[in-house]
C-alpha cells in the first residue's frame, strides 16, 4: 500500500465516522451541518420547551402559549 492509497483509506474512515456522529448527533436533536448564525441559543431552545411543557398542562395549542409571552391574545369567538 502506497501514501496515496493509505490517505484515501484514512479520509474514508474519518468521513465514515464524521457521518455516524452526524447521524447520532440527530438523533439528540442537534443539526451538526447548521450554521453558527442558525443555532439556537439555550435559552431560545428553553423558552421553546416550557411553552410545549405548558401548552400540554393547559391544554392549549403551543402557539398561543408562544404568543402569550409577547402579550398577544388569540383568543376569538366563532358568531353562527
Amino acid at each position: 500500500m502506497n501514501l496515496d492509497e493509505l490517505q484515501a483509506v484514512v479520509w474514508a474512515a474519518r468521513e465514515r465516522e464524521k457521518r455516524g456522529n452526524r447521524f447520532m448527533a440527530s438523533l439528540k436533536g442537534i443539526n451538526l451541518d447548521a450554521d453558527e448564525n442558525e443555532v439556537e441559543s439555550n435559552e431560545e431552545r428553553f423558552a421553546k420547551a416550557q411553552a410545549r411543557a405548558t401548552a400540554t398542562l393547559e391544554g392549549r395549542s403551543q402557539t398561543q402559549v408562544e404568543f402569550e409571552q409577547f402579550d398577544i391574545a388569540l383568543d376569538y369567538e366563532v358568531e353562527e
